[in-house]
């Protein structure tokens, strides 16, 4: 077989370093064998793709060749079961997302416009008074409460809060999730054993609430959607698929929104002119009660260059493959995953002119293929939450910079491993100060880093 070229160094030794700093491999690895190459990260190893030729061959192969669902089990499949929509194939996907998209339209979630900018003002006073704070972590907890109020209401226990939090945070951002192979419990005190006793406690929880609400009355949240919600066979969702598709949208509405705003406030708050930018535009365009984020197209464009630029991710869009197959040239065996290298992708000079630069204005004026910016992945499997995470992504940061002003400590920052994501380092830690003081202190209300 002509398999893709790749390192010939031990597979433990390169497992470590692609735990440790997944972008540094992925860089050196595409600079020596170019747009496709192979680490032997599991038995059958890893492709990684960098051309978008290749990424829409990807997106195109129907689940009979690359499973979608198959892959991400590798990872999340004892943190999220085994009827989550993000771990389905084939017609068992296809009936879950068709039950499923019309409860995650942008438009069914504008109502949690004013709920954001609640909580964003009440933590903001929080960190006003503090002074200084780790800006991931504080957005961690915001996010959080968000994605609980938006799943159960305004009548979550206090039980159940914390349980989603602790999960969320330890189990969700646990680099065991890269190792399978250590995911044995030893016992309580044991690494694995605490996240099983993290899992077994939001489950306790989860159902607890599932059964408390199928005695109600109907709520308008995302639990009632779930709920209420039938089949073309007129079949509701079982217990363990609410469960399941509760916690799936923790994963994936929680860690990574988190990890996307982190990043999004760095490049704004580092970079004074576009900070400038986009306050002008949020004085221009935001008046009290006429509070629409989607005409903050300059802000849109500064969020996508930061997917761009920042990876959320080092790989995504991963598939596993079923039977031998080929792609550019190379031989797929069985059992391979082949995933997308996003942070190549993203960085190719022949679509993204300059691409080592921050240039937001790119978005403004050309709009790239979904196999040549794919931050939601892409084909039958884009994220179905992607509507409701640019929404919530946007009103979050437009409302903390009409309030505050952010100075970061820290000159450079790096990405470090949070689970399968990247955060930005040491929780980001920021300086915070009210708009007013800003202004009367430097004039302006930008921010020099």
């Amino acid at each position: 077989m002509s398999l893709p070229p790749g390192p010939s160094t031990p597979a433990l030794l390169q497992r470590v370093r692609y735990l440790r700093d997944p972008l540094g491999v992925i860089d050196a690895c595409a600079k020596q064998y170019g747009d496709v190459f192979r680490l032997n990260l599991s038995k059958q190893g890893w492709v990684f793709l960098c051309n978008p030729a290749d990424v829409r061959e990807l997106y195109a192969e129907g689940s009979d060749t690359f499973a979608a669902g198959e892959a991400k089990r590798s990872v999340f499949g004892k943190l999220l079961g085994s009827s989550s929509s993000l771990l389905l194939d084939g017609p068992a996907h296809r009936r879950r997302r068709k039950l499923l998209v019309p409860k995650f339209r942008g438009d069914n979630m504008r109502a949690q416009s004013d709920l954001l900018r609640e909580l964003c003002a009440t933590a903001v006073e929080q960190w006003v008074r503090r002074g200084r704070i780790r800006l991931h972590d504080e957005l961690h907890e915001l996010v959080r409460r968000a994605i609980v109020h938006s799943i159960f209401g305004q009548h979550e226990s206090r039980e159940l809060f914390a349980a989603i939090g602790t999960f969320a945070d330890k189990a969700v951002g646990s680099k065991l999730l890269m190792f399978p192979s250590l995911q044995v419990d030893l016992g309580p005190w044991s690494p694995w054993g605490r996240i099983e006793r993290i899992i077994k406690n939001v489950d306790r929880e989860v159902y607890a609430e599932i059964a408390r609400r199928r005695s109600a009355p109907p709520q308008d949240d995302l639990l009632g959607s779930l709920l209420e919600a039938t089949g073309e066979d007129g079949q509701a969702l079982s217990d363990t698929e609410v469960r399941d598709e509760i916690l799936t949208l923790v994963v994936a509405g929680h860690e990574i929104t988190t990890a996307v705003l982190s990043w999004l406030f760095y490049a704004i708050v580092s970079r004074p002119q576009v900070l400038a930018n986009v306050r002008r535009e949020l004085a221009d365009r935001l008046r009290p009660g006429e509070w629409r984020v989607d005409e903050l197209v300059y802000l849109d464009a500064v969020m996508r260059e930061s997917l761009r630029f920042y990876s959320t991710i080092p790989n995504g869009s991963a598939r596993i493959a079923r039977v031998p197959t080929k792609i550019h040239g190379f031989d797929i065996p069985a059992g391979a995953l082949v995933t997308v290298a996003m942070h190549r992708l993203h960085r190719r000079p022949e679509i993204f002119m300059d691409p080592d630069r921050f240039v937001p204005d790119r978005f403004l004026t050309a709009k790239p293929a979904p196999y040549q910016f794919a931050p939601f992945g892409g084909g039958d499997r884009r994220c179905l939450g992607m509507a409701i995470a640019i929404h919530e992504v946007k009103t979050i940061v437009a409302t903390v910079l009409s309030h505050v002003d952010l100075r970061c400590s820290l000159s450079t920052v790096r990405p470090i491993r949070r689970g399968a994501f990247l955060a930005p380092q040491d929780g980001l830690p920021v300086e915070v100060s009210s708009l007013e003081a800003s202004i009367s202190r430097d004039g302006v209300g930008a921010v020099v880093v």
